[in-house]
Parts: structure tokens; sequence; C-alpha cells
């Protein structure tokens, strides 16, 4: 399904936040801000459509969606509007990426993420995993440093004493 059938479909959805659907405007061209994956997530066997809606600037994810293929078209079975937030196909799985930010940790650089997986049992979508990775704060860019905050660059390995 094309960028502009779905964009279509997430407008006509009336569980699609006011929120999300400001963010459905094409990003200096046609190209819509919508990345869109097909696969067999609900076990029909026919192709369930995952939508993830980001922002045009920095493509920051703002929403996530599974639309389930039945004959009367796609229906809505999955959302998660809490940005950041991004899902993917993984064998039959649905996994949601969500950035976690401490105050003070710039866009480039949160604190950690939470990943969970869904199954889907019983006609819904049912947490199956979770995890959480804390990310360092002394590796990378605007958050690493010492001190007094600068970059003290790359550790360099040191031999044990003895």
């Amino acid at each position: 399904m094309g960028q502009q059938k779905v964009v279509r479909l997430l407008l006509a959805d009336a569980s699609v936040s006011a929120e999300t659907k400001k963010d459905l405007k094409p990003c200096g061209g046609h190209d819509y801000p919508v990345d869109v994956s097909s696969g067999d997530l609900t076990g029909t066997g026919a192709p369930d459509l995952l939508v993830n809606v980001m922002t045009c600037g920095d493509a920051v994810g703002v929403a996530s969606y599974v639309y389930r293929k039945e004959k009367s078209g796609y229906v809505s079975v999955f959302r998660a509007e809490d940005p950041p937030v991004y899902a993917e196909m993984d064998r039959g799985d649905l996994v949601v990426t969500r950035q976690l930010y401490q105050k003070g940790d710039p866009v480039s650089y949160p604190s950690s993420e939470e990943v969970i997986t869904y199954g889907w049992h019983g006609g819904e979508f049912r947490e199956s995993y979770r995890m959480r990775n804390d990310y360092s704060k002394t590796v990378g860019g605007e958050n690493g440093g010492g001190e007094d905050g600068e970059d003290d660059g790359p550790a360099v390995p040191t031999s044990p004493p003895g």
C-alpha cells in the first residue's frame, strides 16, 4: 500500500489522535513522514500493515499503528502514541521501542530505551517480553565527558598493576 493510501487510512481512523493527524503532511515534496511495513502479525495469513508516523525534521517516531487485513478493509488492532516510539516486525512479533529521557538529555542522546515485544494471542496483542537498555553517560557526544562536562576523548586501556 502506498504512502498516500496509508495516510488516508490514518486520517479516516477515529482512533488516531488529532496530534498525530497534524503530523501527516508531506515533508518538502510528496513524501509523507510514514514508514510502512507489511507482514503477518495477526495469524490470518494476510499481510497486516505496520505504520510508523515520524516528524519531518529529525524523523522522531510520534506514533505506531498495526492494521489487520479483513474483508471490509484494514482494521486498527494496535496503537502506540507516546513519542518517541518506533515499531518493527520481528519473525511474526511486534517489537516496540521507546526512547526514554531524563531531565537535560538532548534529543540525540536518550538516557535509555525500553523494548517491548508483543505477540498476537486471543484476538489481541499481548506483551511477551520487555527489556530496558540504559546508556552510558560517559560515551558519545554531548552527554559524555569528564568532570567539567567536556569530552576527554576516547578511553585509553591501561595495564593492570602488578
